[in-house]
Order: structure tokens, then C-alpha cells, then sequence
């Protein structure tokens, strides 16, 4: 016998009552379903603001102000981006790396910064970890048990220039792209910044065809960029840069890397030397080419090269054109800032700029990629535009830039997380369970899964249930009290009341394993989609007796999918204290019959023929079964067994086809055969077999006798009944005879035996 651990109980504040007393008879205890998330953004970052970097700060300041996620990040120590973060207030962590591991490709090898990340994740304890950036980091917090979100933002010299390599460099790619498919199938959720770079990682191989990536377009604070600044402001930055008010000016603000090109523009600057010599040319940013380029600014007069600079805002009001040669894109943040500032712009047609400019409003500012000349016309156009033109212009500009805010990068964000870690309402009904209910409430309380609020729904109890109830002070729990109903009504009274996105079910007399909830979620997220997210997850259990000595051992299902024949023929796929639901099945199938005797069989067969359904592959559940429950009591009249067994086929007429209630109608009659022989009623048994096979020739699928009576537990019942010797009775009792003899906690997964002890009461 094994015992529950004793686990503290979290005190709880005070809660006005009346505000939780919908549609009940009494409210004793209300609790609160939690929405926040926390979550670790790490960004080994490059030494810069750029791109991604802007982008992170401006994704914490849209978090905060949500107030739905809790942000902490992480990236290197030292960095703008980790000066940035602390300055306004946010938890950041410094990675310490050796200068060794300073380049990309080096990193991953950087197992004290891994060291130091898994330290972090342990003090932090965040709900999901995401990257923004490498392959094999975005597996160690997976391994953590973390789930891991990883936006890929189109970067890297390799993958850049993947589809150039040709001989060996051509296998060092597919290694590389085959290790990218290993590590994204690995993780919970892929974001790609555009659809473009979703296609291009699909056509170079680094993406297999049944991916799940999603596309996700990086945001920005609109208001940061449309509020024009004050001229004081304006006129003090032209005069720190040496720019003349009565010129006008084209800009490049990007990093300078070989792929952001910032070579073209230095070109097209010598070319308006030449030709419009009052042109001003201003090179913002920073990076590897930041040397040279300064070197070749020194014979151009027009063109000032200004470094790393973080006013890019008032930068764009004395800007007359922003042009973006970029080679390859994934998404483009500065294109959008200078669209949001109403800039007009021009930029090469790469997949990622293409994808914002590519409406018919905005496509003029798109030219072919490396096409000089073509770039060196658009800017004369832009400088030569009329008023009219240019308002024109920008209006559409940032009409079109209004897509990409940072309101709605969180909000689609923060739909990622909740589905990889969506809240869940758990409903017990009870009825004179003083007894065992306990025991119910806290494998609830001990799950490490912490996104769940218990609603418990005393059922009209006569005895101490209300009692015991109160002396759990936890939260997240929910005492609710009506008149006496029935199981099926307790449950959907809860439903009314649950504010999860998925429901679970526990009887009052079962039993969670403390990583019960947990296993459900990793099949979610392994198996659904934020778009689709319907679906059941079951798992199998361990059967123990009233003495919570173990009876058997039933198989593990592993049936996926489309369920719908399967949950009709097989009577224990579905238990309500082994199942998880999605809200939107309860809603649709309508909650469970009032009217039925085996309300729980009837919705799930329901639930099926509208939804999948996916295993965990695990026992994690114990599963009472009782000897004087009302299965056990019913059996003792034969036309009173029968008629409840078949009340399940009435329900279901207008659920199911032809072929399915006759399958239905046998099934139910097979499983009342078996537990009248597992009970000792053979006389019953052999009378309803007898009527079966009266009725076996008019099936018109002879199919389905051999689908219902197959199976161990089947054969021993037919031998049953031909040879009037009661085999599966004496198999079943020796099963439980043998199986009582075995420690529980043997059974269990190491991380679940640390939950029992050799005996186990209330």
C-alpha cells in the first residue's frame, strides 16, 4: 500500500464571496485562474543596436504595458542591449563569455555560458525560453523540461549564401540543414519573421514540408516614429552632424554587414557626387565593414559616416530618403521605422522587403535587387516629387507600416505562449466523499504543472465533505456547493464557472501522478496548433481498490487521430479522471447528459466524432474502482443493468449513423456480459450472450461480432459461456490476488515515486 505525500497547504487571501456566487446554491471558497506568463528572451547579441536588438527592447516595452507577460533577458554582458534593458528597468542577466567564443559560429561551443543560462533558468523558473538565436541553444532549455519558442530572423553568412556552395561545401549544408530540421521539430514553437523566409528555408532544405513554423512579422512602437520631434531637437542634431537645412538628405541606418550592402550606397553616393553634388549622404549604423567604409568616405564630401546611433527616430525627420540595398532580408525593422515616419523609401526587392512593400500602394519603392541604376532612378524620383506626391506617398507608407505594431506582435505572441502554456480549470464533483476527497484536492495542489485553478462541486452531501473542503487554503482553489443533481450536472455546473483553456476532470476518489498535467501539455503542443487547438489528451492508469492496493495493470492505448469507431468499441478508452479537453469540445458537444447512465461514455464518444484525440503514452492516474459503487450495485438486477447499458444507444440516436449504433448497441452489450461474469453473475451473463446470438444474423456487417469479442478478456468470457465455468471470474480474482502483493511506487517513473510512500490513506 502507498501513501500520499503531506504537502503543505498555501494559506489564502480572503475573498468576497458574493462576487463568486453565479448560478449556485452556495458559494463556500472562490480562487482566481492566473493569466500572467514569464518568460526568458535570450539573445547572445552581437555588440550592436541593431535590428533584432531594437526589436527585443521594443517587444519588453509592449510586454510590460500589456501586463500579461512578465519579461526577463538575457544576452551578453556588456552589450547596448544589456545597458538599454537595465536602464529602463527590466530583469536582465549578462552572459560572461571568453573572447575566444566572440564569433557566431564559435558559441554553441561556449558550455560556460550554457552553464550559466541553465543557472539562470533554474533561479527564474520561467514558463517558456525564447531564442533569438542558433540552432543548438534553443535545445538545452528543451532539455531543461522548458518549452522553447525560437524566432529565426533570416540571418548568418552561411545560410545567406547556402545556395552558392557547390563540391564539399555543398555537404557541409545539407549537414547543417539537417541538423536545422532536427532542431526545429525539436522545439514547441518556430516563428519566421516573414513568409518569404519561410518559403527560401523550405526550398534550401533547412525546412521539411510538414513544419510548423509560423510566420510572425516583427513589430514596432508607431508613435515612437510618427511624433514629429521639436526643431530645437532637430536643428541640434543637423548641427552635431554637420548637415546643411537647405540640402537634402539620403540615409542608410542599418548594420554594416556584406549582406545589409552597404556598399551600393557608398556607390550610389559617388554617383550623385557627380551628378547632384548638393545631395547629402548619411551612413548610420555599425559593424564589421565600418572601417573600410569610413576609408572610402574620406574622397566623398557628401557622405558622413556617423557610426552606431540610437535617436533613429529624429534621424528619419531630417531624412528625405531612406534607401535599403539589402542583398537578402528577412524582414526589414528599419524599413517599416522609416515607413512609419512617413520617409519615402527605396529598397532592393529581397523576399523580406518585398513582403512589406509588395501592395500596390507601396511597390514603387521596390527596385530589382543589385540593380543600381535602377535604385540611383527611384531616388531622383522620390527627391523630385510634388507636395501632393509626396504626402501621397507617405500616407500610403504608413498605412502600410501600421501592420507591423508592436501591439499586434504581442498580442500574436502572447497567443503563442498561452497555447504552449495554456490555463486549465479542473472540475471535481463530490458527493459524501469526506472520506477521500482529500486525497483528490492534492494530487491537484502537487502538480508541477502551475497554470490551473480546481473548481470542486459538492453535489448536495450529507455527510462532512463542506468540512474537510474548508480546511484547504490554497488559492487557485474553488469550493462550490448545490443541491443534489448528479455527477453530470455538478460537472457542467463547474464548466459554467471554469475560466481555463482546457478542462480536466478528477473524481472524487482518484488520483493525478504530479506530472499528469504536464505530460498533457507537452502532447498540445507537440500535436496542435494556436490556430486549431481542439482536441482530448488521455491517459492510461493504474487500477487500485477502495485499500488502494493495486488490481491490474491496463494496456496503454497509443490510438491517435480520428477516434470515432475506436471510442465506441473500446468502453475504457476514456476515463474522466485520465482525459484533457479543450473548452471549445465541451461547448460543442454540450456538456454531459443528465439523463444517461453513462453520461462520462456518451460525451466522449460525442467529443470524438467532432475532435482528435492524442495519448500521452503514460499511466498517470490511479483509478478507484469500487466494490459497492453503483456499477457493482446495478448488477445485481438484470433488466435494470441492461436497460441502463443500452440508455447509452437512446441518448446517442441522433449522434450517430446506422452502423455505428448497431456497433454501439453490441459493444455495450458484450461490456454488461463481461462485468456481469467478472462480479460472479454468470446465470445474467449466458442469458444476455444467448440473446445476442439470436440476434447475431440479422447484423448486416458480420464484421462487427469479431471487432466486439476480441481480446483476452473477450475469449476468456466466450469460454465462460460455452463451458458454464466461470473462467474470467477466477482469472480476474487471481490477477487481483497477485497484483495487491505489488508495491505501487515499483511501478511508478522514477520522477513520480518520490510522491508516494508504502502506504497510502487519508
Amino acid at each position: 500500500m502507498v501513501e500520499l505525500n503531506e504537502v503543505p497547504m498555501i494559506s489564502m487571501t480572503p475573498v468576497n464571496q458574493t462576487e463568486c456566487a453565479t448560478q449556485t446554491d452556495s458559494v463556500v471558497r472562490c480562487g482566481s485562474l492566473a493569466d500572467r506568463r514569464k518568460v526568458l528572451f535570450f539573445y547572445q547579441d552581437f555588440g550592436q543596436m541593431g535590428g533584432i536588438e531594437r526589436y527585443m527592447f521594443t517587444m519588453g516595452q509592449g510586454f510590460a504595458q500589456s501586463g500579461h507577460i512578465d519579461p526577463v533577458f538575457v544576452c551578453s554582458a556588456g552589450s547596448p542591449l544589456y545597458h538599454r534593458l537595465r536602464e529602463h528597468g527590466f530583469t536582465v542577466y549578462g552572459l560572461q563569455s571568453p573572447a575566444f567564443f566572440k564569433p557566431s559560429f564559435l558559441r554553441t561551443l561556449d558550455w560556460g555560458a550554457w552553464g550559466q543560462l541553465r543557472q539562470i533558468v533554474r533561479d527564474e523558473r520561467p514558463d517558456i525560453v525564447h531564442v533569438h538565436f542558433g540552432l543548438i541553444e534553443t535545445l538545452l532549455p528543451r532539455l531543461w523540461d522548458v518549452p522553447v519558442v525560437f524566432t529565426f530572423h533570416g540571418y548568418g553568412s552561411l545560410y545567406a549564401k547556402s545556395e552558392t556552395f557547390s563540391g564539399g561545401k555543398a555537404w557541409f549544408k545539407r549537414i547543417v540543414a539537417a541538423l536545422f530540421r532536427f532542431t526545429s521539430r525539436q522545439l514547441d514553437a518556430l516563428l519566421v519573421v516573414s513568409e518569404a523566409e519561410r518559403q527560401r528555408l523550405l526550398a534550401q532544405g533547412f525546412l521539411s514540408t510538414s513544419s510548423k513554423a509560423q510566420v510572425m512579422h516583427n513589430g514596432i512602437a508607431q508613435d515612437e516614429f510618427q511624433t514629429p520631434p521639436a526643431d530645437s531637437q532637430l536643428k541640434s542634431l543637423r548641427d552635431s552632424l554637420a548637415l546643411a537645412a537647405d540640402r537634402p538628405v539620403i540615409a542608410f541606418i542599418n548594420r554594416l554587414d556584406e549582406n545589409k550592402n552597404p556598399a551600393d550606397f557608398v556607390e550610389l553616393a559617388r554617383r550623385f557626387a557627380r551628378s547632384h553634388p548638393q545631395v547629402q549622404f548619411l551612413l548610420v549604423g555599425d559593424g564589421p565593414l565600418r572601417s573600410l567604409l569610413m576609408e572610402q568616405a574620406e574622397s566623398l564630401p557628401s557622405l558622413k559616416v556617423v557610426g552606431y546611433r540610437e535617436d533613429v527616430p529624429t534621424l528619419l525627420a531630417l531624412t528625405d530618403v531612406l534607401v535599403y540595398p539589402s542583398l537578402r532580408e528577412g524582414f526589414g525593422l528599419g524599413l517599416v521605422e522609416a515607413m512609419a515616419a512617413g520617409v519615402p523609401c527605396v529598397a532592393y526587392a529581397s523576399e523580406g522587403a518585398a513582403e512589406i512593400l509588395g501592395t500596390p500602394q507601396t511597390e514603387r519603392c521596390l527596385v530589382p535587387v543589385g540593380d543600381l541604376a535602377a535604385l540611383e532612378a527611384r531616388v531622383q524620383a522620390w527627391l523630385r516629387l510634388q507636395p501632393a506626391e509626396k504626402h501621397s506617398l507617405q500616407t500610403a507608407l504608413q498605412e502600410r507600416a501600421q501592420h507591423f505594431s508592436v501591439e499586434a506582435t504581442v498580442q500574436n505572441l502572447r497567443a503563442v505562449y498561452q497555447h504552449l502554456t495554456p490555463s486549465v480549470s479542473v472540475i471535481l464533483p463530490v458527493y459524501n466523499g469526506a472520506h477521500c476527497v482529500l486525497r483528490a484536492v492534492q494530487s491537484v495542489l502537487n502538480q508541477s504543472y502551475p497554470h490551473w485553478e480546481l473548481l470542486v462541486v459538492d453535489d448536495g452531501s450529507t455527510d462532512d465533505t463542506l468540512a474537510v473542503l474548508s480546511t484547504v487554503s490554497d488559492a487557485r482553489v474553488r469550493v462550490v456547493s448545490q443541491t443534489n443533481q448528479g455527477v453530470a450536472a455538478a460537472r457542467n455546473h463547474a464548466f459554467q464557472l471554469a475560466g481555463g483553456d482546457y478542462i480536466a476532470f478528477i473524481d472524487a476518489d482518484d488520483v493525478w501522478l504530479p506530472h499528469k498535467l504536464s505530460e498533457a501539455m507537452k502532447v498540445i503542443r507537440r500535436e496542435t496548433r494556436p490556430q486549431e487547438p481542439a482536441c482530448l489528451v488521455y491517459s492510461s492508469y493504474y487500477a487500485v481498490d477502495e485499500r488502494n492496493r493495486l488490481l491490474n495493470l491496463p494496456g496503454i492505448n497509443t490510438h491517435q487521430g480520428d477516434l470515432r469507431e475506436i471510442a465506441l468499441m473500446d468502453e475504457g478508452l476514456f476515463l474522466p479522471s485520465t482525459t484533457l479537453v479543450h473548452r471549445s469540445v465541451v461547448e460543442a458537444v454540450g456538456g454531459f447528459q443528465t439523463r444517461c447512465y453513462h453520461e462520462d461514455r456518451v460525451f466522449f464518444i460525442q467529443a470524438c466524432q467532432q475532435f482528435p484525440a492524442y495519448p500521452t503514452g503514460q499511466r498517470l492516474v490511479l483509478y478507484r474502482q469500487s466494490e459497492s459503487g453503483r456499477c457493482r450495485s446495478i448488477l445485481k438486477d438484470f433488466s435494470t443493468a441492461l436497460s441502463a447499458e443500452l440508455s447509452i444507444v437512446e441518448t446517442l440516436q441522433d449522434s450517430l449513423n446506422a452502423r455505428q449504433l448497431a456497433a454501439l448497441s453490441l459493444q455495450q452489450r458484450r461490456n454488461l456480459i463481461c462485468r456481469f461474469l467478472m462480479y460472479g453473475y454468470l446465470p445474467f451473463a449466458r442469458r444476455l450472450y444467448q440473446t445476442l446470438l439470436s440476434e447475431k444474423a440479422q447484423f448486416a456487417d458480420t464484421n462487427l461480432w469479431d471487432a466486439c469479442f476480441q481480446g483476452r478478456k473477450s475469449q476468456l468470457a466466450l469460454l465462460s459461456l460455452r463451458s458454464g465455468f466461470n473462467a474470467l471470474y477466477i482469472a480476474r480474482t487471481l490477477v487481483q490476488s497477485l497484483t495487491r502483493w505489488i508495491p505501487l511506487s515499483c511501478l511508478l517513473p522514477p520522477s513520480a515515486r518520490p510522491y508516494l510512500k508504502e502506504r497510502f490513506s487519508c
